[in-house]
């Protein structure tokens, strides 16, 4: 009799020790707190399928082990905290064709990219440790810097009651001209803050907020920030699909949108195949 047991998965920021940390996506502080409907795409004959699920203390994954979520949390939540309630309470004032003005004062940069780095690396069902390695150092030590420009970070304002996170996948374009280039991300979008995590720059990404220069502040620094993020509505599970479903469809068919996904189920990696969440409303006092 076979004696094999599947491998150990180790955790997406030290490499060394079992994941299985019930990690929230993005943290409680972002209220992911209550029961969440979650629906994903699984592959399936000539495409795919919706599934959905309850989770009933909010979005979580289990690829952190214990002694990394609560390390991180420690150095970079409250950081983290601060920056998403200023980011929730600007976004009133119009700066443009469908975009909002955020002003931050006073927050600290590198923290909040830490944070967010790490909220990336624990989207990942099926990361590579050595490919992320750089990326897992940054989160680890609280005084390194962003060692290069490779992974590029990008904010926008979801103005959808529906959060939107999908693992690190490629993406390509087969009716562009003249053509696009591939891109890969990975994007949590929880409301009213939407993040993308890309390989290099992409043109599709350039009406965002490029942040990627906050990973060159010291650890204890403070700044104050005003700039404007387009306003996009999360309602397709197709990661990067802005607007109704229907909106959704007719952008995936006008610039032949071809997304890459790894095979995985529901249970072992609810992120991989772009998960869309649903916040049930509270209960009534």
């Amino acid at each position: 009799m076979s004696t094999d047991q599947p491998p150990v998965a180790l955790c997406n920021y030290c490499g060394l020790r079992p994941a299985g940390s019930h990690e929230h996506l993005p943290g409680v502080a972002a209220l992911n707190d209550t029961p969440v409907t979650v629906r994903f795409l699984r592959p399936s004959r000539g495409g795919f399928q919706h599934v959905e699920r309850v989770e009933p203390e909010g979005f979580v994954v289990r690829t952190i082990c214990r002694q990394c979520n609560q390390r991180t949390g420690g150095s970079y939540g409250a950081a983290f905290k601060e920056f998403a309630l200023q980011f929730a309470a600007s976004g009133a004032l119009a700066a443009g064709h469908q975009r909002a003005w955020i002003s931050l004062r006073e927050i600290q940069p590198l923290r909040v990219l830490k944070q967010i780095a790490a909220m990336v690396l624990a989207a990942q069902a099926n990361l590579s440790l050595t490919r992320w390695s750089e990326l897992r150092q940054f989160v680890l030590r609280r005084d390194q810097r962003l060692a290069s420009a490779e992974r590029r970070f990008y904010l926008y304002r979801n103005t959808s009651s529906i959060g939107r996170i999908t693992s690190f996948t490629g993406m390509a374009f087969l009716r562009v001209s003249p053509p696009l280039a591939p891109m890969f991300f990975s994007e949590i979008s929880w409301p009213p803050l939407g993040i993308v995590c890309s390989l290099g720059r992409h043109p599709l990404l350039e009406r965002m907020k490029d942040i990627t220069a906050w990973g060159q502040y010291a650890f204890r620094s403070r700044d104050s920030f005003g700039f404007s993020v387009p306003q996009l509505s999360v309602e397709a599970n197709w990661p990067l699909a802005f607007g109704s479903e229907a909106e959704a469809d007719r952008w995936i068919e006008r610039l032949g949108v071809a997304t890459t996904v790894q095979s995985a189920t529901e249970v072992d990696a609810p992120t991989q195949l772009s998960a869309l969440i649903r916040r049930h409303r509270a209960p009534s006092a």
